[in-house]
């Protein structure tokens, strides 16, 4: 004799989960009486010999939905089977049906998550559909969406819908891809939810709204002389204040030459072409254009100011010739 108890809420089990099967009428059982627990999940079988444990647990990890060899199609079931040499019993638990919670997946264009302010962002729901099985043996992907976008000003949606998850009508939930535009540059979080009858499954996805470049700044001085103390900048560009840093550019060039001095400046304090905020020395006189470009995803844009280097006074004489006793000598300044 076997019996195999039933557990209780073998429907609709969302895994991974397991049910402890009572193991039952076995005590008028001879010795050498060999117990078989088989199940049509996928594992393989259990044997016992007598006597049994007083019960017998398994752990479920996947969908029943797809399964054969039930009474009902997309079910499991868990049955033992008592033999000896006089004969054998069996009992079996079924339908068993279980499911999975979905998983919440973004895709996002521009894939790098950056994008340009007043321009449209693509998000789209890649989540993995749940399953569940009722107890007719019917499966169901059907994965409940919705998307919510924090903060909640500075955008407009151009197409799709944020949907309700609470709404029992498939077109109230929310669209696959979702359109929107961001009129206001910084930081946006767009959370998707998904949700079937084993529960809610989030993810989020940053995106980062960056307006046209904005290049601007101050030198200390824009006038010095040879050699030149370090002259230093205030880069006062909008976009430092970016979610996503731009690219600095900084270049100088030589516009005019004072008594034939060549360009001739140099980055100072350690600083190079692509800091922030660099120092430059200048070495030779002249009339000098400095320029920075600011450069990010949507554009590039060049500001530039003038900064004049002088040198010292130059004076030259013509010769005097040699004179003995009193001459009257007129230098000219050449």
């Amino acid at each position: 004799a076997i019996g195999l108890g039933n557990p209780g809420g073998t429907v609709e089990i969302c895994v991974p989960d397991n049910l402890i099967f009572p193991i039952t009428g076995t005590s008028n059982n001879p010795p050498g009486t060999e117990y078989t627990i088989t199940t049509n999940t996928g594992l393989a079988s259990t044997t016992y010999y007598h006597p049994p444990p007083s019960n017998y647990t398994h752990f479920f990890d996947e969908t029943s939905c797809g399964a054969t060899g039930g009474n009902t199609p997309n079910t499991y079931f868990v049955s033992i089977r008592a033999a000896n040499p006089c004969g054998f019993s069996e009992a079996t638990v079924e339908p068993i049906t279980t499911g999975y919670i979905p998983v919440a997946d973004i895709d996002i264009s521009p894939a790098d998550s950056v994008a340009c302010l007043n321009s449209v962002v693509t998000f789209t729901n890649n989540s993995l559909d749940g399953a569940m099985v009722n107890n007719q043996g019917v499966c169901n992907s059907d994965t409940r969406s919705e998307w919510e976008i924090f903060p909640s000003n500075g955008w407009n949606i151009t197409g799709g819908n944020l949907g309700n998850i609470q709404s029992g009508n498939p077109n109230a939930w929310g669209s696959t891809n979702l359109y929107v535009n961001f009129s206001t540059p910084g930081i946006y979080e767009v959370y998707l939810i998904v949700n079937n009858l084993c529960g809610n499954d989030t993810t989020v996805q940053t995106v980062c709204i960056v307006p046209q470049p904005n290049a601007s700044f101050i030198l200390d001085t824009t006038f010095a002389c040879i050699p030149s103390p370090s002259i230093s900048t205030n880069n006062t560009s909008a976009n430092l204040s970016d979610c996503f840093p731009a690219d600095y550019l900084w270049t100088v060039q030589q516009l005019t030459s004072t008594c034939n001095y060549n360009s001739l400046w140099n980055f100072a304090n350690g600083s190079n072409a692509n800091d922030i905020n660099p120092s430059f020395i200048f070495s030779d006189a002249g009339e000098y254009i400095v320029s920075l470009e600011v450069s990010n995803k949507c554009n590039s844009i060049i500001y530039s100011d003038n900064i004049t280097i002088a040198a010292p006074p130059q004076l030259n004489i013509n010769a005097i010739s040699d004179f003995c006793d009193t001459a009257n000598i007129n230098p000219v300044i050449n």
